[in-house]
């Protein structure tokens, strides 16, 4: 059995005016994670209200950061899909150990 835990959509906490920001937020909640023995993680739905760019742009970054997380991405128009598919495909590619 594992324990799970999940978060409000991303945008609401994740974002900052500052790239390397990201990655520090994404490193606390991964090593705070790993202390507390909690597996996976969702990290919420990307919002409809988001970019297209940003929802491609985060999603990928937070599942390439860590094997521990998941999101999910909003598709309502074509323009969505295209970037959910490109996602998908980017996805998919990761050497990263743990996705071995």
């Amino acid at each position: 059995q594992t324990r799970r835990v999940a978060t409000n959509p991303f945008e609401e906490w994740l974002l900052p005016s500052e790239d390397d920001e990201v990655e520090r937020r994404l490193k606390i909640l991964d090593d705070s994670l790993a202390i507390c023995g909690i597996e996976f993680c969702s990290l919420g739905p990307s919002s409809s209200s988001s970019s297209s760019w940003t929802r491609r742009s985060l999603c990928s970054k937070i599942i390439e950061f860590s094997p521990r997380f998941s999101c999910s991405t909003t598709v309502v128009t074509e323009s969505d899909a295209e970037v959910a598919a490109n996602d998908v495909i980017h996805i998919s590619k990761l050497q990263h150990p743990d996705y071995m």
